[in-house]
């Protein structure tokens, strides 16, 4: 019987190399990737489209996030968002726009 032994991960690099890809995505947009971007990720995700209105063309282009945290229901009075790492901030945005 053999024994499987996982790789060393590098963080540093790992995190290098998502910082690039972001970068890819926010710069050329309209490239193609190997994931969902813009307004079709936006809508796989559960983003309404009247969401998006007046949120910026370049914030909804260059978005290529991984979740919906407004899924979780509205903002209650005094709630805040906090959105850390987020990319193109279509979150912020529309929390904004609202």
């Amino acid at each position: 019987m053999s024994t499987f032994t996982l790789p060393q991960l590098d963080g540093d690099l790992l995190r290098a190399a998502i910082r690039d890809e972001w970068e890819v995505v926010a710069r050329d947009p309209h490239r193609g990737f190997h994931f969902h971007t813009e307004r079709p990720l936006a809508a796989l995700l559960g983003h309404a489209d009247e969401w998006l209105e007046g949120v910026p063309d370049a914030s909804i282009e260059s978005f290529a996030g991984t979740g919906n945290p407004l899924s979780l229901g509205p903002l209650q009075p005094g709630e805040r968002v906090v959105e850390v790492g987020a990319g193109a901030a279509l979150t912020v945005s529309l929390r904004r726009a609202w």
